[in-house]
C-alpha cells in the first residue's frame, strides 16, 4: 500500500491522534482527509516555501542542507485562535539530509510552537550563570546529595554543573521545550554528568524562561529534578493530563469526568470553594478517580504477577474505581 500524507514523511507515534488535535487547534469539526493528503503530497515533492528545516542547533537551514535536525510542514490549516498557520513538526536523533525515512512526528502547532529555541553552541567562554540565574550553589548541592547519597559541597557543584552545562552545549543535550498549550512556558535542561538518585535515576537540571527584566539572563534557576520528574513536566507541555490519563484538551477531560458523573451514584463533586471549580466540571471527581489509580499503581508495584489490580488486555487498562452505579 502506497503511503500518502504525513504517513510517507516518516513514522507517526500518534497518527490515530493528530487529526483530532488538528481538529482541535484550526476549529473545525471535520476536515477532507484525500484533499490533506494530496496538500502534503504536493509540498513534500515540490519542496517549496511550505517546508522549513532547522539544524542541530535549533537554527533555519536549507532544504537542500545536510545538516536537519528537525523540520515543519504547513498543514494548510490556521489556528483558531492566532490565525497563524498550522504545521506539522517532524525530528530525529541525528542530523542528515530531508529525503532519509528517519522522521519521528507528529506534533501540530504554530511556527512559534514548534520551532525549537536556536542555542548557540558554547565557545569556552559561556558560563551556566550566564545562561541562567543560579543564585546560591548551597541548597542545589543539598538536593543533590539528598538524591544521589553523595556529599557534595557548594563548590563542588558548581564545578560540577558547569561541566555537565558545557558538555549539554557540545552534544546537543542542552535541550529548549516549548508548550503546545502555553507558548509562554518554555522550559529548559540538561543531565548531570555522574549522579543519579539512590534508585538509578539520572538527575537534570531544570531551568524556566526568564521574564524578570531586571535579571540579565535568558533562563531563570536551575532547579535538580529527576528523569521521572522531568518526563511528568514534559507531558503537561504536549498534551492535557491529570496523572496518568491523557487527553486531547481540558473539553474531552471534562466530557470524560461528566459522562462517568452521570453513570456513577448521584453525588456532589464540586467543592464548596467556588474559584477552585474554574478549569474541572467535576473537580472532586476528577482528584479521587486520580488518586485511586495512583494508590493501585502503588500497590501492584508491591503485588505479585497474579494480583495485579490494574489490568491490561487487548492495548487498555482496566482497574476498579471504586464508584456505584
Amino acid at each position: 500500500m502506497v503511503k500518502k500524507g504525513l504517513s510517507q514523511i516518516g513514522y507517526l507515534q500518534n497518527f490515530r491522534e493528530y487529526p483530532q488535535i488538528i481538529r482541535n487547534k484550526a476549529g473545525i469539526s471535520h476536515y477532507d482527509y484525500v484533499e490533506f493528503d494530496n496538500h502534503i503530497d504536493t509540498l513534500w515533492k515540490n519542496r517549496n516555501d511550505g517546508i522549513i528545516c532547522f539544524d542541530e542547533q535549533g537554527r533555519e537551514v536549507p532544504i537542500e542542507s545536510d545538516r536537519i535536525r528537525s523540520f515543519i510542514i504547513d498543514t494548510g490549516f490556521k489556528d483558531k485562535d492566532s490565525a497563524e498557520a498550522l504545521f506539522a513538526g517532524f525530528q530525529r536523533n541525528n542530523v542528515g539530509v530531508l529525503d532519509a525515512y528517519d522522521w519521528t512526528g507528529v506534533r501540530i502547532g504554530t511556527k512559534d510552537q514548534l520551532s525549537p529555541q536556536s542555542l548557540e553552541a558554547p565557545d569556552g567562554n559561556l558560563t551556566l550563570e550566564q545562561y541562567t540565574s543560579v543564585g546560591n550553589y548551597g541548597p542545589i548541592a543539598k538536593i543533590i546529595s539528598e538524591l544521589s547519597a553523595k556529599q557534595v559541597s557548594a563548590e563542588v557543584c558548581r564545578n560540577i554543573l558547569q561541566q555537565s552545562f558545557e558538555d549539554a552545549c557540545k552534544t546537543g543535550t542542552l535541550a529548549v521545550v516549548k508548550s503546545d498549550y502555553d507558548n509562554k512556558k518554555q522550559i529548559s535542561f540538561f543531565p548531570i554528568n555522574g549522579y543519579e538518585t539512590t534508585g538509578g535515576s539520572q538527575l537534570f537540571v531544570k531551568m524556566e524562561r526568564n521574564k524578570n527584566a531586571v535579571l540579565n539572563t535568558e533562563w531563570f534557576g536551575s532547579f535538580v529534578v529527576t528523569k521521572e520528574e522531568l518526563k511528568e513536566d514534559l507531558l503537561s507541555f504536549f498534551c492535557y493530563h491529570i496523572g496518568n490519563f491523557v487527553f486531547d484538551s481540558l473539553t474531552h477531560a471534562n466530557a470524560f469526568f461528566n459522562a462517568l458523573a452521570k453513570k456513577a451514584m448521584r453525588e456532589n463533586w464540586k467543592w464548596g470553594d467556588t474559584s477552585r471549580n474554574e478549569y474541572h466540571d467535576q473537580p472532586i471527581l476528577k482528584s479521587y478517580l486520580e488518586h485511586t489509580y495512583c494508590r493501585l499503581l502503588d500497590e501492584d508495584a508491591r503485588a505479585g504477577e497474579n494480583e495485579k489490580k490494574i489490568v491490561t488486555y487487548g492495548g487498555k487498562a482496566y482497574f476498579n474505581s471504586g464508584l456505584l452505579d
